[in-house]
C-alpha cells in the first residue's frame, strides 16, 4: 500500500511562457501533484500544452482577486480585498470575477477545474470564501483549506491561520471537499531561507499526512528567474530554486 504523503500543487501557471515551461517539466517528471492556473494570464497555448502533459494530475482554478497583468485592470490590493470583506463589502465584485474565470477555465480546457484555490489566498478571505463555497458546492468542486501544518509564527501566518480555521468551518458547513492541512507559506523575498523552510514544510506535511492518513496539500511556486514576467514582492531567484529543488527530490 502507497504511504500517504505531501500533495505538492504548483500555483501561478498561465503567469509566463517560462514559468509554465518549468512547472510542466516538474509535472512530467512526477515531481509536482497538481498545478493551479491563472487563466485571465494563460494563453491557449499553454493550456494545451498542458494539457498534452497533465496525465491523471489535477488542474485547478487559481481564483485572482488581486494580481493585475495582461490588461487586467479590475483587480485591488490584498489588503484592501481583505477589509472589504470584512467589512461584509466586494460581494459582487468577487461573484462577478469568480463566474468569468470559471467560464475562461472552461473554455481553455473543456471541463471544470479539479479545485479552486486563490492567489494571495483570496478565496479564504471573508465574503469571498463563501462566494467560492457556494460555487463549489454548487458544483461539485473541492477548495484549497489553508489550515496550517503547524502553529503559525509571525503576523502574516496567523491571520491566514485565523483565515484558513474560518473558511475551513464553513466547507464543513456547506458540504465542500477541502484538504485537511495546508503547507508552503514562505519568505517570498529571501530565497536560500524560503527554500530550507519549504523542505521543512514539506517534511512537515509528509509525517502529518501519513499519521492522519488526511490529505495535507503544499503550495510551491516554481517557475524561471529569467521569465519577463515577474511578480511584485516574489523573488524571481526563487522561482527558479524552487525548480531545482523539487527536481532535486525525484
Amino acid at each position: 500500500m502507497t504511504k500517504a504523503r505531501a500533495i505538492l500543487i504548483a500555483d501561478d501557471y498561465g503567469l509566463g511562457e517560462r514559468h509554465d515551461a518549468a512547472i510542466r517539466s516538474l509535472l512530467a517528471r512526477d515531481a509536482i501533484d497538481a498545478t493551479s492556473v491563472l487563466v485571465e494570464t494563460c494563453t491557449k497555448a499553454s493550456a494545451e500544452a498542458l494539457l498534452d502533459c497533465i496525465g491523471t494530475k489535477k488542474i485547478g482554478l487559481h481564483f485572482n482577486l488581486t494580481y493585475p497583468a495582461g490588461g487586467i485592470t479590475s483587480t485591488q490590493s490584498r489588503n484592501l480585498v481583505l477589509l472589504k470583506g470584512l467589512l461584509g463589502l466586494g460581494a459582487h465584485r468577487a461573484q462577478a470575477a469568480l463566474d468569468r474565470q470559471l467560464e475562461l477555465f472552461r473554455s481553455l480546457f473543456g471541463r471544470q477545474p479539479d479545485y479552486i484555490d486563490g492567489h494571495e489566498h483570496c478565496h479564504a478571505y471573508p465574503t469571498v470564501s463563501r462566494i467560492v463555497l457556494v460555487k463549489a458546492a454548487d458544483l461539485g468542486i473541492p477548495v484549497r483549506s489553508i489550515r496550517p501544518i503547524a502553529r503559525p509564527i509571525g503576523l502574516k501566518e496567523r491571520v491566514l491561520a485565523r483565515l484558513g480555521n474560518r473558511s475551513h468551518a464553513l466547507t464543513q458547513e456547506l458540504g465542500v471537499e477541502t484538504n485537511w492541512r495546508f503547507g508552503g507559506i514562505l519568505p517570498l523575498d529571501d530565497p536560500e531561507r524560503a527554500i530550507a523552510v519549504l523542505e521543512t514544510q514539506i517534511e512537515a506535511a509528509n509525517r502529518a499526512a501519513q499519521s492522519s492518513a488526511k490529505e495535507v496539500w503544499v503550495m510551491v511556486h516554481p517557475g524561471d528567474e529569467h521569465d519577463p514576467v515577474q511578480i511584485e514582492g516574489h523573488s524571481a531567484k526563487l522561482r527558479s530554486l524552487e525548480t531545482e529543488y523539487l527536481l532535486s527530490r525525484m
